[in-house]
This record gives C-alpha cells, sequence and structure tokens, in this order.
C-alpha cells in the first residue's frame, strides 16, 4: 500500500495518479527527481554557450542514464511505455532483455536518440 501523502505528492509533481505499490511509487519519485535536475541544470540553456559544452555534455550522459534506468524500473509496471522509451532513446534491445543487472553494462555513447510522442501526455481537467 502507498501512503496517502507520497501518492498525493506524485500526483501534484506528475500529473499521474495509477500508482499501484511502494516500488511503483518509488519509481516515480525517481522520474520526479530527474525531473527536477533537468530543471536545475536548464540544458537549454547551456546549449546557447559554447564554453558551457562539457557541462551540457555531462548533464545530457546523466539524463540518458537517468531515462535508461527509468525504462528497466518501469518495466514490470508499464511495459509499453516502456519499450517506447528504450526506442526513442535509441537504445538496443529491450528493457525487459537489460533488466537490473545489465544497467551498470550499458553505455549509450553511440545510442541516436530519436524524438517521439508524448509518453505521458498531460490531459486537461474539465
Amino acid at each position: 500500500m502507498v501512503p496517502q501523502d507520497l501518492k498525493l505528492f506524485i500526483i501534484k509533481k506528475l500529473n499521474y495518479e495509477p500508482v499501484k505499490c511502494l516500488s511503483h511509487a518509488a519509481v516515480w519519485l525517481t522520474i520526479a527527481r530527474g525531473n527536477e535536475y533537468v530543471d536545475r541544470q536548464a540544458p537549454w540553456k547551456l546549449a546557447k554557450d559554447p564554453a558551457l559544452r562539457a557541462e551540457l555534455e555531462s548533464t545530457l550522459a546523466t539524463l540518458m542514464r537517468q531515462l535508461t534506468r527509468q525504462a528497466v524500473y518501469l518495466w514490470p509496471f508499464m511495459p509499453g511505455k516502456s519499450e517506447e522509451l528504450w526506442s526513442s532513446l535509441g537504445a538496443p534491445g529491450s528493457p525487459a532483455n537489460t533488466g537490473f543487472s545489465g544497467l551498470d553494462n550499458l553505455d549509450p555513447t553511440d545510442w541516436k536518440v530519436q524524438k517521439g510522442s508524448s509518453l505521458f501526455p498531460k490531459t486537461e481537467k474539465q
């Protein structure tokens, strides 16, 4: 069972409601932390300044590792969305075949990221 305050935090931060268990909630917390990292690092600002190229590359590499982990973590709960994320990252194979034990061996250096549709589009409240 997911504590109510944790469930409310996830709903507020991610606009995502159906949290099923504590491990599922933990995955959503890592996603919230990833969102905070993006906001804090502001890669769109780093990209505008050539002097910050190393910081931009480090930020993007961190985000790739985070998204790769999230695809694997989400797979038991949302295999379809996990596969979509994995594919858009340009990762080989699938998150199901990689599993938790394979995460440390992944090297996203030559992956080609492709823009896909929003995995979790926000819905308008009426």
